[in-house]
């Protein structure tokens, strides 16, 4: 590319393209016994578990067993509440801070 003039904006001319050479665009064939890196993937248990809880089957299940409890009588317990509530006071207590 040729630059023209030395003000900010150079004068009306062509631009030049760079051209690669085949031969230099293509890598080697022997690497000198280098073996390419692999991309790996770890899930970790808590991934795994996240997914499991988003499964509709696992889902589906979970809720016919709390419609049975409410049904029943026995999914809101004395020990429920007592968390709940010791859990409202907690954080009505730290945002007053």
């Amino acid at each position: 590319m040729e630059v023209n003039g030395t003000g900010p904006v150079g004068g009306p001319g062509p631009v030049q393209p760079s051209h690669l050479n085949s031969a230099d665009s293509t890598p080697p064939a022997d690497f000198g016994g280098l073996e390419m890196p692999q991309d790996e993937v770890d899930i970790s248990s808590a991934a795994r578990l996240l997914d499991q809880l988003n499964d509709p089957q696992v889902r589906a299940a979970r809720l016919a067993e709390i419609k049975a409890a409410i049904d029943a009588g026995t999914y809101e317990t004395e020990d429920k509440l007592e968390a709940a509530l010791d859990k409202l006071l907690t954080d009505i207590r730290q945002e007053g801070l």
